[in-house]
């Protein structure tokens, strides 16, 4: 398949997210349980903001799915708190969010100010640091770790996949597939290779080097970072979401996929990369927020993966 330049990406969809995150946190529900701030890694080179997450609980939190929430902005931008908003809508049907930051690279072809240095594999080291931690400190804060989701949107999407599909990431910090109960890796790009080609066409070869390999290294390592290399090995129980600036990246992995029956997709086919965000962070009527929280209570009751 020939994938199509996806403009939004880059353009008023992230800008729209970046506006939504400073004033996401402006109001939360009752009946949530809130823990801002927390270190999920203090090691000596531990970055005193981006190793944080924000907990949120529901009063169910004993029987709750607990969902790792990995945010987008194409490795470069974005942090935990823009994600308020959508967190506390899943709240609000019963799902416990953990929404975490994690290093950024260079994002100086985007925006003059956004200076990262992290590389490749140092934003899933942070995503396998923060779900390590989840499953440590569920006596603490009362939940089971035994439902544990991992997800994410854009760049979250992307990472969300890889950690749930290669698990070499995972026993980094002595994980594996049998702690992660399923996964919601939601408007990403999976075939990061052909992700390094839409941008080549669609934007020139000096942006599709800043951009990809300056996230991911070499070409021979961004084709090592795509979840597609990974589906033979692939166990977890995964519903991938689309809208129609991804529904290209989606369909390589669906095609790849086949008729494996434990990774489902969802294809949102009247909204852009930024409209499906807004409406699942900004309307707790949310259709597509309640096809994500249907699938983590559903899976968090059937048998889990061993």
């Amino acid at each position: 398949m020939k994938v199509k330049f996806l403009g939004a990406f880059f353009g008023l969809g992230l800008l729209a997210l970046i506006f939504l995150g400073m004033q996401s946190d402006a109001e939360t529900p009752s009946g949530i349980e809130t823990h801002l701030d927390l270190d999920y890694y203090t090691g000596p080179d531990a970055d005193s903001e981006k190793h944080k997450l924000d907990l949120y609980l529901p009063d169910n939190k004993a029987e709750a799915p607990i969902l790792l929430w990995i945010h987008g902005g194409a490795w470069v931008t974005g942090g935990r708190k823009q994600e308020a908003g959508l967190a506390k809508h899943l709240v609000a049907k019963g799902i416990g969010v953990a929404v975490m930051s994690y290093r950024l690279s260079d994002g100086r072809w985007m925006n003059p100010n956004f200076t990262g240095s992290a590389k490749h594999p140092d934003h899933i080291q942070d995503c396998v640091r923060a779900l390590a931690w989840l499953k440590q400190q569920a006596k603490e804060y009362g939940y089971d770790t035994d439902k544990l989701f991992v997800g994410g949107y854009s760049a979250g999407g992307h990472l969300s996949a890889l950690m749930c599909m290669d698990e070499q990431y995972l026993k980094t910090e002595d994980l594996s597939f049998a702690d992660v109960r399923g996964a919601v890796p939601m408007a990403g790009a999976y075939d990061m290779v052909a992700y390094y080609q839409s941008h080549v066409e669609g934007n020139g070869k000096e942006m599709a080097d800043s951009h990809v390999l300056g996230v991911f290294g070499e070409l021979e390592d961004v084709k090592k970072a795509s979840p597609t290399e990974y589906i033979d090995a692939a166990v977890i129980p995964m519903l991938v979401v689309s809208e129609t600036d991804t529904y290209d990246y989606t369909k390589l992995l669906e095609d790849r996929v086949g008729d494996k029956p434990h990774i489902e997709f969802y294809h949102v086919r009247d909204k852009n990369h930024a409209a499906l965000y807004l409406d699942m962070a900004k309307n707790g009527d949310s259709k597509h927020t309640q096809k994500l929280a249907d699938y983590l209570l559903r899976v968090s009751t059937e048998e889990k993966v061993k």
